[in-house]
């Protein structure tokens, strides 16, 4: 017997150690002379040997009549191509195709294939005779793709070339792949990974970039190495950061984008082109006229907008871009408010209405523009000028509003329906009603919050605008929610005293007396988040007033941007507040406060008022005087006596009260300068009254136990998370939602994730912000309830990715 005999019998007799059906395609019939020894061996060893002969039928229906269960060892030999062989696929489904290494010949790729068939894919069956075939089959099975894919063979390769580098020379393919990078993009690096990822990232940097400096680096096809780049960010993100940060060391590509002048660099390759894009709308921001700004900002927006939806803003390493987001709208709506209210003259109801249908988004961009200065990682050079920009224009805006404001006011105190209406127009006292008052909850976060069920199909939700009593400070804003009449008037310690239907209500401890009287069972927001699911739903749906006075504390013990930054995180604990009452049986919801606040630049000698003589006391935005008092107010200073009070739906027989107008303040010891309340400021009267109702949620007939595995370490950016959702019942009576978070230190480093659970086994993944990541950094992951607002899971995990100092990956 020949060699090449013994080979393919020993050969397939180990094939049939692993499969039971075999299919053997001999196209140019190189087995002829032995496939008739072949067979009768193999049919010796108990192995079915069926061959072609004109009819596929023929071997089909053999194989139906012998074996229909294909309980025994079957080999089909076929004399022509595989792709001749379409009639054949069903069977050959069912079994492996034999490529007989005997005849591979002497290349080096086809014996690195021998034994590795199984991994080749079919439509390389030809491996053996075809030159195109046996390299396409190599890199499909050394970078272990399903197919032909040069995009993941040059992803892997950079990862980790020295896994690759020798075996790719050792085996002759050195060529092939030099052609393959040439024919597909244009990548004339052959095997040196730095200079691949150079080609790759110049070439990106140069389809979209207004520069030609960078040709001689780019890959020749532009196009196709942008297409290459932006799949290798998202594939592995950890290499592509730290080629990117090693191609660019050297490069100060900052400075080429800053001396181009130009806002027109699309490209997402380097950082560093962010760097001079913020760079560059900075100066035109600090170098523009004061009055130019809301036109500056409109040009720069298309810019900012672009490079929030680039990679490296999604990555956490340009959170600056969201300052510039916040703080162009603050310029663009700013400036369009002042030169209607400059130009229209409106009395203060009309104002008002303005205010509460656009102008609160001012006040929230200016909001978020702070919030996004404190979180933002990243030290830019010419922020702090800018920043002064902004801030001092947003305090334009509060005078321009706030002047015509306080000139009516003494004529029509009323912006709306008073405060002191609220508990007659907005408080039911029927079961599964909540009330939510929270101290210092301003309009325009009342209607961030609003935003938040918009999306949800069985809420209705509305915000009205409720003119506060006055002065718009915690005492009396806090009686307004009371059943009964509200009066004011000094003691004889010249101190203020609130009274609610000749009680005096001085204390958190007199309210909550007062409601529970009418019926009311009063809680503190603390309580609601912190007790069980489980005994909320127990306490029934009792009419409830739920207290939060967070917002206020925090502008009180803060001077500085953390108050109003924080502010915003109340928001979410009142949503939860409402989702997990909501859950135990709820179906309407008022949330309202006691009033808004302004919140400035710290103010200058020209916003700062001498104290008036004669008054009982002084407050930064207000003083107090009996009416008889000889109290001469001047023309900054506006006076409200009886009269007007009473208009508020305040008793006030003995008592003035007098209010700086616009921004300004009184001159007096202590107190937050930059945080104000009393006075008579839009943001300061607009008190919101947000109403939710939605259905009543069906109980699930039974409990939904959760298992979720995070993971203890981290060392990719890409985390897998697994869901485990059980209950007693065969499926859940409705789709439960989980958020999935990633937190370092309280600050978002993920996206949050919502996932819809099903019963049984459910995968997710997170896609954590490289850029937010410190080195050594504890990761809090948590899978929390959307419905009723309980963590259900929780796992902490070590940040286990090296972190350059720019932010940047060692791997």
């Amino acid at each position: 017997m020949s060699d090449t005999f013994t080979e393919v019998v020993t050969e397939l007799e180990e094939k049939f150690d692993r499969h039971p059906v075999w299919v053997w395609y001999d196209s140019s019939e190189k087995y002829g002379n032995v496939i008739d020894d072949i067979e009768a061996t193999m049919e010796d060893r108990g192995v079915n040997v069926a061959r072609y002969d004109g009819s596929f039928l023929e071997l089909k229906r053999r194989l139906w009549e012998e074996d229909n269960d294909i309980e025994e060892e079957w080999l089909f030999y076929i004399p022509k191509w595989r792709d001749e062989a379409e009639w054949f696929m069903d069977v050959h489904r069912l079994g492996r195709q034999f490529r007989p290494g005997a005849t591979v010949g002497d290349r080096p790729a086809s014996k690195y294939l021998v034994g590795k068939e199984d991994r080749i894919p079919d439509e390389y069956a030809n491996w053996g005779q075809n030159e195109t075939q046996l390299s396409r089959a190599f890199f499909c099975v050394l970078f272990e793709t399903p197919n032909h894919s040069p995009r993941d063979y040059i992803v892997q390769y950079l990862a980790d070339p020295d896994a690759y580098r020798d075996t790719i020379e050792e085996h002759g393919q050195g060529h092939e792949w030099e052609h393959l990078l040439q024919d597909t993009y244009g990548i004339s690096a052959g095997l040196d990974a730095e200079e691949i990822a150079t080609e790759v990232l110049f070439g990106e940097l140069q389809h979209n970039s207004p520069t030609d400096r960078y040709d001689r680096l780019a890959a020749d096809d532009t196009k196709a190495a942008t297409e290459l780049c932006e799949y290798w960010q998202k594939i592995d993100t950890a290499t592509y950061l730290e080629y990117a940060a090693s191609v660019s060391e050297d490069r100060n590509l900052t400075q080429e984008v800053v001396g181009s002048d130009s806002l027109e660099w699309a490209s997402n390759s380097f950082r560093q082109v962010d760097d001079g894009l913020v760079q560059l709308c900075l100066n035109r921001l600090s170098q523009a006229d004061f009055d130019e700004l809301p036109t500056i900002a409109t040009e720069l927006e298309s810019v900012v907008e672009r490079r929030r939806n680039g990679f490296w803003y999604d990555e956490g390493h340009a959170g600056y871009w969201d300052i510039l987001d916040h703080g162009l709208e603050v310029l663009d709506d700013a400036g369009s408010a002042i030169d209607e209210i400059e130009a229209e003259g409106y009395d203060p109801r009309t104002l008002a209405d303005r205010y509460t249908d656009d102008w609160w988004t001012i006040d929230a961009a200016y909001r978020r523009y702070v919030r996004s200065v404190k979180d933002n990682r990243r030290p830019v050079e010419g922020l702090h000028d800018v920043r002064d920009r902004i801030t001092n224009y947003y305090v334009s805006f509060l005078r321009t509003l706030n002047r015509p404001v306080a000139e009516y006011l003494a004529d029509d105190p009323v912006l709306g329906t008073p405060q002191t209406g609220f508990f007659d127009s907005h408080v039911d006292r029927e079961d599964g009603t909540a009330v939510i008052i929270c101290d210092g909850l301003r309009y325009e976060l009342a209607r961030e919050l609003e935003e938040r069920f918009e999306s949800d199909d069985e809420t209705d939700q509305h915000t009205a605008l409720a003119s506060a009593a006055l002065p718009s400070i915690t005492e009396v804003g806090m009686a307004t929610h009371l059943p009964g009449d509200l009066s004011l008037k000094l003691d004889s310690s010249e101190d203020l005293v609130v009274e609610v239907d000749e009680t005096e209500i001085s204390s958190k401890q007199d309210r909550k007396a007062c409601l529970n009287d009418a019926g009311f069972t009063v809680s503190d927001i603390d309580d609601v988040l912190s007790t069980p699911q489980k005994s909320l739903k127990e306490e029934g749906v009792p009419p409830r007033i739920v207290y939060s006075g967070i917002i206020d504390k925090l502008g009180e013990s803060l001077d500085d941007d953390k108050a109003l930054a924080q502010a915003a995180d109340h928001v979410r604990d009142v949503e939860d507040v409402i989702q997990r009452l909501r859950a135990a049986g709820y179906t309407r919801f008022v949330v309202t406060a006691d009033h808004g606040f302004l919140y400035t630049e710290e103010l200058s000698d020209r916003d700062k008022v001498e104290s008036l003589d004669g008054v009982a006391f002084t407050k930064r935005r207000f003083a107090a005087a009996n009416a008889d008092a000889p109290v001469i107010p001047g023309e900054e200073i506006i006076e409200f006596d009886e009269s007007q009070l009473s208009q508020l739906g305040i008793e006030a027989d003995d008592l003035r009260l007098f209010f700086p107008r616009s921004v300004a303040c009184f001159k007096a010891a202590g107190g937050n300068m930059r945080y104000f309340h009393g006075g008579i400021s839009m943001q300061e009267l607009a008190v919101p009254c947000l109403t939710v109702t939605t259905v009543e949620r069906e109980d699930e007939d039974a409990p939904i136990e959760y298992d979720v595995s995070f993971p203890d370490n981290v060392t990719n950016t890409i985390v897998d998370v697994t869901i485990a959702a059980r209950s007693s019942q065969l499926s859940f009576s409705r789709t439960p939602t989980l958020r999935l978070t990633a937190t370092v230190d309280g600050r978002e480093v993920a996206e949050p994730k919502l996932i819809e659970v099903n019963q049984g086994e459910n995968e997710a993944t997170l896609r954590l912000k490289s850029g937010e990541l410190d080195e050594d950094a504890t990761i809090l992951f948590e899978a929390i309830d959307e419905e009723t607002r309980e963590t259900v899971a929780k796992g902490e995990a070590k940040n286990d990715i090296i972190m350059r100092e720019d932010f940047e990956f060692d791997i």
